[in-house]
């Protein structure tokens, strides 16, 4: 019952207890009435029985004094009873007076005038035969005027006495009347407190079941919201906000209780680590709510793949996964193997967000319980290994752990963290390789190339930390670093008057996604006042193909800046010529590959030639790089290749060697 249900209650309660008060204030008017009518009629019979019995004593003290006086023979004391008799008649004309005056009914009036004449005749006897027996007259007319008199007397005693009878009768049954219907409103009023008594009990009685009853359900309702809250509580520490998978925590209980069971029943489990490829390039270019619905479709595949209730399928975080297959009994590998493979081909296709198709696919590293480990950490830390491993071959594969990889693993922790250390030390350096016009005499730009000298082991090869930083995401810290360098040291030379070429940065795929490329690049520019046509950007072919569309906007915002643009190790790629026509690219590098063997095959001589030609035909400058033979130089020279760069004009050199070469060829063409 809601707070809205009390609030009716008080009002339906108020007018109810109003309605109860008036029928009692009415019954108790009621009998107050009543009871005062009848003692109203009680006091009027009590006053007429007392002026009809102050007649009757009035009446009949003067027939005494009427006999004594017949009697008495003392003039002095007829005299005394003759005055008595005159005072006597006058109380008994008032006492019939008053009466007369009172509410009397009509059988009442008959019997009281019926009594007047007579009254007044026996009066004026009375008064006659007193003046005779004062005056001392004895004689048998006298006698016989007592004797009327006294008869009259006896006639009105006897009609005021039945009066009397009249009213004491009256007076009795009033009274018994009074007391009866007394008694039937005490029963009438005992009866009606009773009723109110109970209706009140009732009402009270409901009243408080019914606030009881709201506040049992309040209670409930309460205690209900609680359980839902800690619940809710429960779930969401134990499951991901976004898929509705388990998470982590979750995941190691589960896994914990997995790994018990295996173990008490000699079973094995395999845990496979899935990360979903390319994943971040879809959340940077698509926005986050495209990779929110990629990683929700992922999750709902995977459930479907994992069909037994006994089996884990769960979200670290990101876009990795994890599937653990339990209760294994025997042949592990060949398991984990055929569910490993279907998950990659049902992960692999096409996932629609917002009415498009977009593209990914899982790498999946797999350990098997207990060949791999006995703990839940290190089983997903070697399924995770194994997941690396794949990231390394290709990706959109699984592979299972092996002991080799977790050296593998410790060695590339170490390599990040001390490529972290060697961009805080400022370890990273940069080489110039010279490029080399038609001629093949004239330096007409500059490849800057980044060198890592570490300072225990040496100059290490990028082909072994750039993969390492764009894993960990340090290439974006790397890629600033190279263009602020260049920058610097191309306006440096161009002030010392040492050379002033285009001086060319690599940009890697991750740095091409960046959304503050352009802006970034810019603010180098303005930092060293460099002309723009002095810096030129050079991207591989898979990498502008990795996202056509991205790419096009990120090269489009950079042709604006005035910069060179090259696509690099082009014909490695699977882009088509009339995509390359769409981007703003000013030269073709042509890839060392095709070139290192364009003397001795002919399909690579063809595709040489042929992307030469094509490119010329789009207006575009070819640069053949990798040229290491006077025999390739002159292959390339005859298709009229524009730039030529290679160890055969010169090896990439640390910046003091560069300058001594430009240098010693300044000296030798003075």
């Amino acid at each position: 019952m809601k707070q809205l249900s009390a609030k009716k209650l008080v009002i339906l309660a108020i007018p109810m207890m109003l309605i109860l008060a008036a029928l009692l204030y009415a019954f108790y008017e009621d009998v107050r009435l009543t009871y005062r009518q009848s003692f109203e009629q009680a006091s009027e019979h009590l006053e007429k029985r007392q002026m009809i019995s102050s007649m009757f004593s009035v009446a009949r003290k003067r027939s005494l004094l009427i006999f004594s006086m017949y009697h008495e023979t003392d003039p002095f004391v007829l005299e005394e009873m003759y005055q008595e008799f005159i005072e006597l008649a006058s109380p008994f004309i008032s006492a019939r007076e008053r009466l007369l005056a009172m509410n009397l009914s009509e059988k009442e009036l008959q019997v009281l005038n019926s009594l007047g004449p007579e009254i007044n005749s026996n009066a004026q006897l009375q008064r006659e035969v007193a003046r005779l027996l004062i005056e001392g007259v004895r004689d048998e007319q006298a006698s016989q005027k007592v004797y009327q008199a006294l008869s009259s007397q006896n006639r009105i005693l006897n009609q005021i006495n039945s009066v009397v009878k009249h009213y004491e009768n009256k007076s009795v049954a009033n009274l018994v009347d009074l007391q009866t219907e007394k008694e039937a409103v005490d029963r009438k009023f005992a009866t009606l407190t009773a009723l109110l008594l109970i209706a009140g009990m009732l009402f009270v009685g409901l009243l408080i079941y019914l606030v009881a009853a709201r506040e049992k359900r309040h209670l409930q309702l309460q205690l209900e919201e609680k359980q839902k809250t800690a619940e809710k509580l429960t779930y969401q520490a134990s499951h991901d906000s976004l898929t509705g998978l388990i998470n982590r925590f979750s995941l190691e209980d589960r896994m914990k209780q997995a790994i018990h069971f295996a173990r008490r029943s000699n079973a094995q489990m395999a845990v496979m680590m899935i990360d979903m490829d390319r994943f971040k390039h879809i959340n940077d270019s698509l926005g986050h709510q495209a990779g929110d619905e990629l990683l929700k479709q992922v999750a709902s595949r995977l459930r479907m793949a994992v069909l037994r209730e006994t089996d884990i399928v769960a979200r670290l975080g990101g876009d990795e996964f994890v599937v653990v297959l339990t209760g294994i009994e025997r042949d592990a590998s060949v398991i984990a193997g055929l569910v490993a493979r279907t998950l990659v081909h049902l992960l692999g296709q096409p996932y629609l967000i917002n009415a498009s198709d977009v593209h990914s696919s899982p790498s999946i590293g797999v350990s098997i319980y207990p060949l791999d480990g006995n703990l839940t950490d290190e089983l997903i830390k070697n399924a995770d290994a194994a997941m690396y491993h794949v990231k390394e071959k290709g990706r959109n594969n699984f592979h299972f752990f092996t002991e080799e990889m977790n050296q593998q693993i410790k060695e590339r922790l170490v390599l990040e963290h001390e490529i972290r250390i060697a961009l805080s030390e400022k370890q990273f350096e940069l080489f110039y390789q010279p490029q080399f016009d038609e001629s093949g005499t004239r330096i007409c730009a500059a490849e800057a190339l980044i060198r890592w000298n570490h300072p225990e082991h040496g100059y290490i090869s990028p082909d072994r930390f750039i993969p390492v930083a764009e894993d960990s995401g340090l290439i974006y810290d790397i890629g600033r670093w190279v263009c602020d360098e260049a920058c610097r040291q191309q306006v440096k030379w161009s002030r010392q008057g040492i050379i002033d070429i285009p001086v060319a940065i690599n940009l890697s795929a991750h740095g091409l996604r960046s959304a503050d490329l352009v802006h970034e690049i810019k603010m180098v520019l303005d930092k060293y006042g460099v002309k723009r046509d002095r810096l030129g950007i050079e991207i591989t072919e898979t990498a502008a193909m990795d996202d056509p569309e991205n790419a096009a906007q990120q090269l489009q915002g950079l042709s604006k800046l005035g910069v060179n643009i090259a696509i690099d190790d082009f014909g490695t790629g699977y882009s088509s010529l009339s995509y390359l026509k769409r981007l703003p690219i000013d030269t073709l590098k042509l890839d060392r590959s095709f070139v290192k063997a364009i003397e001795s095959d002919q399909h690579d001589a063809a595709i040489s030639s042929a992307t030469i030609s094509v490119a010329h035909n789009l207006e575009l400058r070819v640069v053949a790089e990798g040229v290491e033979t006077a025999g390739q130089f002159a292959f390339l020279s005859e298709r009229t290749c524009d730039v030529y760069q290679g160890y055969h004009f010169c090896k990439p050199l640390p910046v003091h060697e560069f300058e001594a070469f430009i240098a010693n060829r300044n000296k030798k063409s003075a």
